[in-house]
């Protein structure tokens, strides 16, 4: 095996890594529309589970076996998503991040820190938020604020953004998209990508 090895940058099966490694890069492409998702009409049912991932959760690793759990947990449900928790507080969602809008207006969402993976989308919509004069308060909330929110959502690069209807099938707000949402995401579709605020006609014409 020493011999095999021997004059490779190969590491030995004992964890350590040697000093000045360079960095592996992935990419691969995944085709999908995510403009313009049912979702955004009827709104998503959440599920609430304890964050069962490790401490640096900011790192994007494919370690995902908390979330493959969790989605599953999801798919079992018949839900849509996860937002997972840690003792009362919400962290984020299995793949996204999450939102809540107070009755004042406010708008609310985890701050970054090891607790939490820094999503691109998160980053646009709370800029385009700021653009448009909302509140933005960055920290921790719990479980009973999202319960008592007048609105939830929730954002990633594969969704863009999806309103929540329920939590562990509690109504949030009418259940309805709300106004906060409706205008975040209309914004999104209209200056990001180039697209109509209004949902096409389902017929596909006009």
């Amino acid at each position: 095996m020493d011999r095999d090895r021997k004059g490779t940058d190969a590491a030995e099966r004992a964890f350590a890594y040697a000093d000045g490694l360079a960095p592996t890069v992935v990419l691969f492409p995944q085709f999908r529309p995510v403009q313009y998702s049912p979702l955004t009409k009827t709104g998503a049912r959440i599920i609430t589970l304890p964050d069962q991932r490790w401490a640096r959760c900011d790192i994007k690793s494919t370690s995902l076996l908390a979330q493959v759990m969790a989605k599953h947990a999801v798919s079992q449900a018949g839900a849509h998503e996860a937002w997972m928790t840690r003792g009362d507080q919400i962290t984020e969602g299995a793949s996204s991040t999450a939102y809540i809008v107070t009755a004042g207006g406010d708008v609310i969402t985890r701050d970054l820190s090891p607790a939490v993976l820094p999503g691109i989308t998160r980053q646009t919509i709370l800029k385009i938020a700021r653009a448009r004069g909302l509140t933005i308060v960055e920290r921790p909330f719990t479980r009973a604020e999202a319960l008592a929110a007048t609105e939830a959502f929730y954002t990633s690069a594969s969704t863009i953004a999806i309103p929540v209807a329920t939590i562990d099938g509690h109504p949030i707000g009418d259940r309805e998209p709300g106004p906060v949402f409706q205008d975040l995401y209309a914004a999104y579709m209209r200056d990001l990508m180039d697209l109509p605020e209004a949902w096409p006609a389902e017929d596909g014409h006009g």
